[in-house]
C-alpha cells in the first residue's frame, strides 16, 4: 500500500526523508529505489504515446496520434525516424530498446516511462517547470521479477511489439483469453501450461475430445471441475444419478460462439453455425477448433520471433500471452551522457488492447497495468511555492538543468541562470 508522504519543503527534509525509507522498502535495503518526479499533480503515470493534449483548456487525445500509434502501432513511425538519423535497420535486437530510449530523450513519444536511481534526480523534475502546480514525486520498488536488464529475454519480447502491427497483437491475446476462459480455472493449466507450444495445446485437447468420462466424484470436486467446453457431456455423480449434460449441440454452438468474434470472413464458419449442424458431427466441428487455434496463434509468433532478436525460438503462446501484460523496470545501456547523469531507468507497461475501449479507458487500464506489477512505496508533494528554492539547494550539489541534460544548450542555460540576478 502507498504511503503518503508529508510536503518536501527543503532539500533537508528529503534527504531526511530518503534516509529513513532506505532501511524501511518492503525488501528491505538491497531492494533497488527508483524516483519519478513530475512538475503538476496528474492523475495517472503514463508513458508519452498514452497521454492527453491540452485544448481549449481541457485535456483530450489527440486524435490523429491516438489513431496512428496506438491504434496502428508505432513500427512505421519508429523507421521513419531511423532512418532520418541516419540508423540502418539491418537487424533487430538490443538495439531498438537502446534506439527508442535515445529518441525518446529528444522529444519521440514512445511507450516507456521514465524513472531514476538517484533521489536527487527525481526531486529535480518534481521542481522543475510548471511553477503554477504542486510537484509530486513517485517511489517505486519492482515486484519479484519485474526489474529486467534491457538485453533480456522478455524486454527483447516486450520492444518487439514496437514493430508489429496492434491488430495481430490483439488477436493472439483476444484468441488466447477467450480459449482459454471456456475452461475451469482448476483445470486450466492441464491445457494451457507456461511450456506448451501451440502443438501442445492442441495435442492436449485432442485427447480430451477423444477421451469420456461416464462417471466423478462431483459431490466432493464439485461440477465446474468436468464441465470441459467443445464436447458433449454425460456425466454421473457417484451414486449413478446423470448430473452434468451437455448435448452435441451445445458443444456445436460453443466452438462456433468462440470463433465467431475471429473468423467473421470465413463462410465456413457460418455454415457450421446452421446447417452444418444437422450435417456434421461434434468431432468435425472439434477439428476445425483445433485447426483453427494454430491458425490464430501462429502468425503473431512468427511476427515475434521476426523482430524480437533472439537466438532461440519464441514458441511458448501462454507464458508470452502473460508475460506481455505486465509492466517492468528496465535498466538500460549507458548509451549517453543523459542517461548516466540522470541514472536512467525506464517502466515498461504491460500491453494493453486498445480494440473496443476509449482512450480514457485505455489510460485507466495501462495505469492499473504499472500498479499491479511495481510497487508504489511512496507518494509526496513538493509544493509550489517552494519548488525555486528546491532547485537552487539541487544547484549547490550540481544537480542542475547542464547537470540532468548535459548538452550545449542546456550546459550554457545552466550557467546562465547562476549570474541572473
Amino acid at each position: 500500500m502507498v504511503t503518503i508522504g508529508k510536503p518536501i519543503n527543503s532539500l533537508e527534509e528529503y534527504t531526511v526523508f530518503i534516509n529513513e525509507i532506505s532501511t524501511k522498502t518492503q525488501d528491505g535495503p538491497k531492494k533497488t529505489i527508483f524516483f519519478r518526479g513530475e512538475s503538476g499533480c496528474y492523475p495517472k503515470r503514463l508513458p508519452g504515446i498514452f497521454r492527453s493534449a491540452k485544448k481549449n483548456n481541457e485535456l483530450e487525445p489527440e486524435k490523429s496520434m491516438f489513431k496512428i500509434l496506438v491504434e496502428d502501432g508505432t513500427k512505421d513511425y519508429y523507421f521513419e525516424i531511423f532512418q532520418e538519423l541516419g540508423w540502418p535497420i539491418t537487424s533487430f535486437g538490443t538495439k531498438l530498446f537502446e534506439w527508442i530510449v535515445e529518441v525518446q530523450h529528444y522529444g519521440a513519444v514512445t511507450s516507456i516511462l521514465d524513472i531514476s536511481m538517484n533521489a536527487l534526480v527525481g526531486l529535480f523534475f518534481a521542481c522543475s517547470g510548471n511553477q503554477e502546480s504542486d510537484g509530486k514525486l513517485y517511489v517505486y520498488t519492482p515486484l519479484t521479477d519485474n526489474e529486467k536488464q534491457y538485453f533480456g529475454h522478455t524486454i527483447s519480447i516486450m520492444t518487439a511489439l514496437n514493430f508489429i502491427p496492434r491488430s495481430q497483437i490483439d488477436g493472439f491475446i483476444e484468441f488466447l483469453r477467450a480459449l482459454m476462459s471456456e475452461f475451469p480455472e482448476e483445470e486450466r493449466s492441464r491445457f494451457f501450461s507456461r511450456s506448451f507450444t501451440i502443438a501442445d495445446i492442441v495435442h492436449k485437447l485432442t485427447e480430451e475430445f477423444n477421451s469420456k468420462t461416464l462417471s466423478a466424484n462431483i459431490e466432493e470436486f464439485g461440477e465446474d471441475v468436468f464441465k470441459i467446453p467443445f464436447k458433449a457431456l454425460n456425466i454421473k455423480n457417484m451414486e449413478g444419478v446423470e448430473t452434468i449434460t451437455v448435448s452435441e449441440d451445445e458443444a456445436k454452438n460453443q466452438i462456433v460462439k468462440l470463433l465467431e468474434p475471429f473468423l467473421q470472413d470465413d463462410p465456413y464458419l457460418s455454415y457450421l453455425g446452421e446447417q452444418g449442424k444437422q450435417n456434421l458431427n461434434i468431432e468435425h466441428y472439434q477439428k476445425y477448433l483445433l485447426s483453427n487455434i494454430e491458425i490464430l496463434l501462429a502468425p503473431f509468433l512468427e511476427q515475434l520471433n521476426q523482430n524480437s532478436g533472439r537466438n532461440e525460438i519464441l514458441k511458448f503462446p501462454v507464458a508470452i500471452f502473460e508475460d506481455i501484460q505486465k509492466s517492468y523496470i528496465v535498466k538500460p545501456a549507458k548509451i549517453n551522457e543523459r542517461i548516466k547523469h540522470q541514472s536512467g531507468a525506464f517502466i515498461i507497461p504491460g500491453y494493453i488492447s486498445s480494440r473496443g475501449i476509449s482512450f480514457e479507458i485505455m489510460q485507466e487500464k495501462i495505469d492499473k497495468s504499472i500498479q499491479q506489477s511495481i510497487r508504489l512505496e511512496y507518494e509526496l508533494v513538493i509544493p509550489k511555492e517552494k519548488k525555486q528554492e528546491i532547485l537552487e539547494q539541487l544547484r549547490i550539489f550540481g544537480i542542475d538543468e547542464g547537470f540532468i541534460y548535459p548538452d550545449i544548450e542546456h550546459i550554457s542555460r545552466a550557467i546562465s541562470d547562476k549570474y541572473k540576478i
